[in-house]
């Protein structure tokens, strides 16, 4: 499960899958992953279906998605019996969710880098286009697009993105 997990492409792949090996374990058939965002957001990565209904009337198990240095999110476990879940239920479901926890972890981070790459790739051509229509040195160009993006309060990937489109930043440039 553990290799399995790890080797998902995404979080949300990661989650669903996660939500199949835990199922399976306790037994039940309905489920949620919860991640937490910045500034204590929440957001359902995955679930299974009826989760909502479940949710009101139901016996539900929640363990924290945790790594050594921070809660990445919840699973819930859910079943229409109020009082199914046992002490053991919660070991099995905490020994999943911590290998569900690196896993996620992990796809965050290398989506985190990713975006890093894919907004450098957009600046530099952003800066390309500068460089060439301005005749303006690499840092020079950079400075514009961060001036732009500091005066319209505008992202700097998204100042390139623009650039890079429609080949115009406005009347700002």
């Amino acid at each position: 499960m553990a290799q399995d997990l790890y080797e998902q492409p995404d979080v949300e792949h990661t989650a669903k899958r996660f939500l199949d090996y835990v199922t399976a374990a306790i037994g039940v058939s309905h489920a949620s992953v919860v991640l937490v965002h910045r500034a204590g957001r929440l957001e359902t990565a995955a679930a299974t279906e009826d989760t909502d209904r479940l949710q009101q009337f139901a016996g539900v198990l929640t363990i924290s998605l945790r790594t050594p240095t921070s809660t990445v999110g919840a699973l819930n476990l859910y079943d229409e019996a109020p009082n199914r879940f046992t002490d053991q239920d919660a070991l099995r479901a905490q020994l999943y969710a911590d290998h569900a926890a690196l896993a996620i972890a992990r796809a965050r981070s290398e989506a985190s880098l990713w975006q890093a790459i894919e907004a450098r790739r957009l600046i530099g051509q952003a800066q390309g286009i500068l460089m060439e229509r301005f005749e303006l040195t690499g840092d020079q160009a950079f400075a514009v697009l961060r001036r732009y993006s500091q005066d319209s309060n505008v992202k700097l990937r998204d100042v390139a993105r623009k650039l890079i489109a429609t080949r115009n930043l406005g009347e700002n440039l």
